[in-house]
C-alpha cells in the first residue's frame, strides 16, 4: 500500500477500523481579539470516524478586511495528539511555516510558499500576507489516532500576536506544494484517503479600550 506525498513515497499499513463517529471534519476556531493582543490562541479541532494513521492539514492565514493580521505565529499539537512518547501518530511530526505564496499546488508550478521554519514549535515573525502552515503526522506501524472528536482542547493549536489594525483575518484550508492537501488516511485493504469537511476560522480584530 503506497501513499504518495509529492516525491516522497510512504509505506503505510492501517489497522483497527471502528465506526464510532459519523463524520470526518476539521474546524478552525472563530473568535474576537483586540488590536495589539499577544499570545492569542486559535484551536483547530478534528473529528475522525475511524482510526487514522495519517492526518495532513495545510492552512492559509490571510487578511480579509481593514488590514487586520498577525505579527507572529507559533504552531503546536495537543488534545488527542500531544507530542511525546506513547502518543498516537507520534513517529513523524511536521509543523512547517511558510510565506510568500507564488503558485498553486500543481506539478508544473513552483511551490506555493517559501519556507519560514521546518518542524519546530517556536514563534516566528510574520511579515507577509498571507502565510501558510502545514500540520502533518503519520505512523508506519503501531498505534493510530483512535476514532473520536476533539472535546475541550483541540488537537492543533496556533498562537499568534495580533497587529495594530482592526478588521478580520481568516484561517482557511489550502494546498501546499509538492502535494500537501487536506486529508485523513485510514483503512485496511485497500488504503483509503478521506477528505474531511472543513470550516474556516474568522478572527475579528477590534480596537479595545484600555482598562
Amino acid at each position: 500500500m503506497l501513499y504518495r506525498s509529492g516525491l516522497l513515497v510512504l509505506l503505510v499499513s492501517l489497522l483497527g477500523l471502528s465506526t464510532a463517529f459519523a463524520e470526518n471534519a476539521v474546524v478552525v476556531e472563530s473568535k474576537t481579539a483586540c488590536t495589539g493582543a499577544k499570545g492569542v490562541t486559535i484551536g483547530v479541532s478534528l473529528t475522525n470516524d475511524v482510526s487514522a494513521r495519517h492526518v495532513t492539514i495545510p492552512l492559509e492565514i490571510r487578511s480579509e478586511e481593514g488590514g487586520a493580521f498577525i505579527t507572529s505565529l507559533k504552531l503546536n499539537w495537543g488534545g488527542r495528539m500531544p507530542i511525546g512518547r506513547g502518543n498516537p501518530l507520534g513517529d513523524n511530526v511536521f509543523t512547517h511555516q511558510y510565506r510568500e505564496k507564488d503558485g498553486t499546488c500543481t506539478r508544473t508550478q513552483k511551490p506555493g510558499y517559501a519556507t519560514i521554519a521546518f518542524s519546530d514549535t517556536l514563534a516566528h515573525p510574520v511579515k507577509t500576507n498571507s502565510v501558510g502552515a502545514l500540520f502533518s503526522r503519520f505512523r508506519f506501524s503501531g498505534p493510530e489516532l483512535p476514532a473520536g472528536k476533539d472535546e475541550g482542547k483541540p488537537s492543533i493549536m496556533m498562537t499568534v500576536d495580533i497587529g495594530s489594525k482592526p478588521g478580520t483575518f481568516v484561517i482557511d484550508t489550502t494546498c501546499i506544494c509538492p502535494s500537501h492537501s487536506l486529508m485523513f488516511v485510514y483503512g485496511s485493504e485497500p488504503i483509503e484517503d478521506v477528505i474531511p469537511s472543513f470550516k474556516k476560522g474568522v478572527i475579528t480584530v477590534k480596537a479595545c479600550s484600555k482598562q
